[in-house]
């Protein structure tokens, strides 16, 4: 009896993972929220069950998590050094994820987890909500005879999905796993799915590059141009050299004609006083930096004296503005230390995994860290969804040993 509700348990916490998968591309939900506490309420009585504190081992998986642990506890602690915790409750509130994955990750999930079910969410709702702003909130008819397409789906993603960083990105890694999957499984899969994710595919990548967002379009022409690269240097090492000339061909013509590509654009990229701001205010302690809340109240000093007035009434709307980099908010936030410390939440999963799921790791990682250039990476959505990618990468490098394991000569 007790087996058969473990067993219950188990599917409903794969499923509340699943829909947390699909609903963290679009704006913090309902769905979201239940899901989230569906998948707590779950993974807390799997733990009683199961006994999973037993038998604990350190291993390379559980450093990492611990590792992700102490970058949530470090902004926890700052508060005992923030003279004026303005910010602090509302920046440490949207890094929860780190605290409650960490602790997921430690102690690992249930047997019936798959990358497969992890990346065939994120195609399927990828593609469903592309085509639901196509069809049903733009018409089909109009975004095909319209040549403003990209205002067009700029507007009503916008309104009804997310923002175009959030957006990409997801867009970008459902793109990796489709292609993951199909590469190590195109033996067994059966016509009809090879043809669906290839379909997929040209999709997912057709609406990236329709986007507004330079980021989102550069990350999508790197990854397709390194996964073709990577599958033609295992074939032939000669013709890579010629589909690496036609590569960097195509992402000039496709970098050259984007709107917001241009050079006028390039120069009044509000991301580039933001920076400067940030830089300015590690200057001044670049090694313990200022902990959350007084890292905010500094750049907001710093921001003020060089950013044009459009963008000071601008960004009245917003409670917060960071300065859009992982890597110089960690250094504001925590000095050096904070900043190797997220290097090594990036880099431990490549080190750490082996054989094909090492690719992938690359893929996977290489995007977060390009991410990270352009916007606050581990908070808030995005902070789940890194923690979810990392636990499902070591399940996948564990099967992948396994398998090796019982068939060393595959």
């Amino acid at each position: 009896m007790i087996n058969k509700i473990s067993k219950g348990i188990n599917y409903i916490n794969l499923f509340s993972f699943c829909t947390l998968t699909a609903s963290i591309l679009f704006f913090f939900s309902s769905v979201m929220r239940i899901s989230y506490y569906v998948f707590l309420i779950s993974y807390v009585l799997e733990f009683i069950l199961e006994k999973r504190w037993q038998n604990m081992k350190i291993n390379n998986y559980r450093i990492f998590f611990l590792l992700l642990l102490a970058f949530y506890l470090l902004g926890l602690f700052s508060y005992f050094f923030d003279d004026t915790p303005i910010y602090f409750e509302y920046i440490i509130n949207r890094r929860l994820p780190l605290l409650a994955f960490s602790v997921v990750g430690f102690f690992g999930v249930n047997k019936l987890y798959s990358i497969k079910y992890f990346f065939n969410t994120m195609i399927v709702t990828a593609v469903l909500t592309a085509l639901y702003l196509i069809v049903y909130r733009i018409g089909l008819m109009e975004f095909i005879l319209r040549p403003d397409k990209t205002e067009m789906l700029w507007n009503n993603r916008i309104a009804y999905v997310n923002d175009h960083m959030m957006f990409n990105f997801y867009l970008n890694m459902a793109l990796i796993g489709t292609w993951y999957i199909f590469s190590t499984n195109w033996k067994s899969l059966k016509l009809w799915l090879k043809i669906s994710y290839a379909v997929s595919a040209i999709f997912i990548m057709y609406i990236v590059l329709l986007s507004e967002g330079r980021c989102g379009v550069i990350e999508c022409l790197l990854i397709v141009s390194a996964i073709i690269l990577f599958e033609t240097w295992k074939r032939s090492r000669i013709a890579t050299i010629g589909i690496l000339s036609l590569s960097l061909i195509f992402f000039f013509m496709i970098t050259s004609h984007h709107k917001r590509m241009s050079k006028e654009m390039m120069v009044s990229e509000p991301r580039l006083f933001l920076w400067q701001g940030a830089l300015t205010a590690i200057k001044e302690k670049p090694v313990l930096g200022y902990g959350l809340s007084n890292a905010q109240e500094r750049f907001d000093v710093e921001r003020a004296k060089i950013e044009p007035l459009f963008f000071k009434e601008w960004a009245k709307q917003f409670y917060l503005l960071d300065c859009h980099n992982q890597y110089l908010q960690a250094t504001l936030e925590f000095g050096a230390f904070g900043l190797l410390l997220l290097l090594s939440l990036y880099f431990y999963p490549i080190y750490s995994t082996r054989n094909s799921t090492r690719i992938l790791a690359f893929f996977v990682i290489g995007l977060c860290m390009y991410q990270s250039i352009f916007d606050i990476f581990l908070t808030g959505q995005k902070a789940n969804i890194f923690s979810m990618l990392v636990i499902m990468l070591f399940l996948e490098n564990d099967r992948e040993l396994s398998q090796k394991t019982l068939n060393p000569n595959e």
